[in-house]
């Protein structure tokens, strides 16, 4: 990947590892930031095939899931 992920979606990337099917809400209240802080960072992390959006949640924010591209990602750049 040529593009080098800023520390907030860094960040998004290793929430969405460790917490598999969370939606926007949850990521950024588990990073301490208001519900819709994290929305723009997944995007962007869907727009370079880092991480899947899946079916809705129950309270209709989209789940993600990380990709083999943000897992290999996160093994080559462990501390950010």
């Amino acid at each position: 990947m040529g593009e080098r992920l800023t520390e907030a979606q860094m960040s998004v990337l290793r929430c969405v590892a460790n917490h598999p099917l969370s939606d926007g809400t949850e990521i950024g209240q588990y990073l301490g930031h208001v519900s819709y802080w994290a929305s723009p960072k997944l995007k962007r992390l869907r727009e370079l095939g880092l991480i899947d959006r899946l079916g809705q949640s129950f309270r209709g924010g989209y789940c993600h899931t990380i990709t083999d591209a943000g897992r290999s990602l996160l093994k080559e750049n462990p501390n950010g």
